[in-house]
């Protein structure tokens, strides 16, 4: 796939919503362990930050967006905390995104005590033995969460969540309430900014075109989007639909073949008699980050079907 040009915005130094409300909560005083005589106002009291960094998940979009507009505040550090670790997806970095998350990773061996925050489905929540305040980031499609969720929440000192939603259904669950609190998701919106960032050139273009992005699984509903697509277009209708999708314990491979075959056998269920399909366009390799909006701009109509999403990145 290619592109005309594509600004490379830094997303250092931009004012990423969300990461403001997460620096004004570490600013509030915490009376627990060694921190009885420090407050978390001191710049250099040590954060760690656990997760998946480096691979192309919603954890991993929202842990970045956190983590470069605080690198310049806090004494920061990262740790990617997950099996998945992609190549493709750190070459697509946009070059400034990729030395700070370096750096920080680099830094964080370096720290010692202070906070921890686990940015993690909760079942992966780990209390650091010298850590002295330890906080969880996490959400949940559903109006409960496990009970093995509400026992490793428990466990932390803090919980955020991105929504009101999430503090009550956490809380009906039986994490303790005052353990919950609302930080919104964040996002670079000055890099979003669809002025900034030109049309990606797609394959086998149409007079209209719908984009759905999502790993390849039953909860994105992927069957529910074909179905809806497939019945209502022929292969009269100027459209196509593109698939941006991946196999998440691949997610540098090209599961394309796979794919393929079981449209057409989820197809062959849609009664569709002998109407030639509309087009279909499977994009299999992973879009550089720093052209993601790009790949938005090419599109008419953004699908966004699922069957349960946390928030959706």
């Amino acid at each position: 796939m290619k592109t005309n040009s594509c600004t490379e915005d830094t997303l250092i130094g931009t004012q990423a919503e969300g990461a403001h409300d997460e620096e004004r909560h570490l600013n509030k005083p915490v009376v627990t362990g060694q921190l009885k005589e420090q407050t978390l106002k001191d710049p250099q009291l040590p954060v760690r930050w656990y997760g998946p960094i480096f691979n192309p998940s919603g954890y991993a979009s929202e842990a970045i967006d956190f983590l470069l507009p605080l690198k310049a505040r806090l004494n920061i550090g990262l740790k990617h905390q997950n099996p998945v670790y992609s190549e493709k997806f750190v070459e697509g970095l946009a070059p400034s995104v990729r030395e700070n998350l370096f750096d920080m990773r680099n830094r964080f061996d370096s720290l010692n005590g202070g906070i921890t925050v686990d940015h993690n489905p909760a079942n992966g929540f780990l209390r650091p033995p010298d850590a002295d305040y330890c906080i969880g980031r996490t959400m949940y499609e559903t109006d409960r969460i496990p009970p093995q969720w509400v026992a490793a929440c428990n466990r932390m000192d803090e919980i955020w969540v991105p929504s009101h939603f999430n503090v009550e259904t956490f809380a009906n669950s039986g994490v303790e309430r005052d353990k919950l609190i609302v930080i919104p998701g964040s996002v670079d919106s000055n890099f979003f900014d669809p002025r900034k960032h030109e049309i990606l050139e797609l394959p086998n273009k149409a007079s209209y075109n719908f984009l759905s992005i999502f790993e390849w699984s039953s909860r994105k509903a992927w069957d529910i989007t074909l179905a809806a697509y497939l019945r209502e277009f022929s292969a009269a209708d100027d459209v196509c639909l593109y698939l941006r999708t991946y196999q998440f314990s691949r997610p540098d491979g090209d599961p394309a073949e796979a794919l393929w075959r079981e449209i057409r056998e989820f197809a062959a269920t849609l009664d569709l008699g002998n109407r030639e399909w509309p087009r279909i366009e499977l994009l299999t390799e992973q879009v550089a980050s720093n052209q993601l909006p790009c790949l938005y701009k090419a599109a008419d109509c953004l699908v966004g079907i699922s069957r349960g999403v946390g928030w959706g990145r």
